[in-house]
């Protein structure tokens, strides 16, 4: 049975390397044959979180794709959410290499999930994340956040909203996590990596910044803009 997508929230937790506005990043392109159209460019997120809220993430996840998974497949050829590995240092604090030059790494107890959209959508028309707020409003949606033209730097927390698809292509069937958008609880510019104040972000009364970064109970699953 198909079923195009499953609304997914992220737990609340660090957020790394966020392109969101501009030419995006260049798809993952190992063979080189991609060129330099915004057709092969996307949006994307990563989001840390602990091993607990991994595992949470992980049975979700995996309760979709053994109900919609494509008709033959049994695992998924990729995970979406991984373990964070870092590189093993040595005593001058340089990576170690194996004996093909390959960097040797390690867990280092965080798990990363990626979420990402091509900047062109439908049609070919501009792809566009939102960010929102971390309360909402008195009906429980979401509220914009406008940002203008600041960027969210690595250290920012916050929720990545987005949908679960299934890739059915032969020889690489898993889970795909589209980007739709990106609730901030604390928002660190990512030009200068200073945190900005509740005053700064955009227009509206975000109330006391101590307030806010305290209202991680409002941090909801509601649904994000959509695809």
């Amino acid at each position: 049975m198909a079923k195009d997508y499953l609304t997914f929230a992220t737990p609340l937790g660090t957020l790394e390397w966020v392109t969101i506005i501009g030419t995006g990043k260049k798809r993952y392109d190992p063979t080189n044959k991609l060129d330099d159209s915004p057709k092969n460019f996307q949006y994307s997120a990563n989001l840390i979180m602990t091993k607990e809220e991994a595992d949470v993430v992980i049975k979700e996840l995996l309760k979709f794709w053994r109900e919609f998974k494509p008709a033959g497949a049994t695992k998924q050829t990729y995970d979406l959410v991984k373990e964070v590995m870092v590189p093993v240092l040595d005593e001058a604090g340089k990576p170690t290499l194996d004996e093909d030059g390959a960097k040797i790494t390690k867990p280092n107890g965080k798990w990363m999930i990626t979420a990402k959209t091509g900047v062109l959508g439908w049609k070919d028309k501009p792809t566009v994340i939102e960010t929102f707020r971390p309360n909402l409003d008195k009906y429980g949606k979401l509220v914009p956040l406008n940002l203008g033209n600041k960027e969210i730097g690595n250290g920012s927390t916050g929720v990545i909203h987005g949908k679960i698809g299934i890739n059915a292509f032969g020889g690489n069937e898993g889970l795909m996590f589209y980007l739709n958008g990106i609730q901030l609880l604390k928002f660190i510019e990512r030009t200068d990596s200073e945190e900005i104040h509740g005053d700064d972000l955009g227009d509206g009364d975000l109330g006391d910044l101590d307030e806010i970064e305290g209202l991680e109970e409002d941090i909801d699953t509601a649904d994000g803009p959509k695809i």
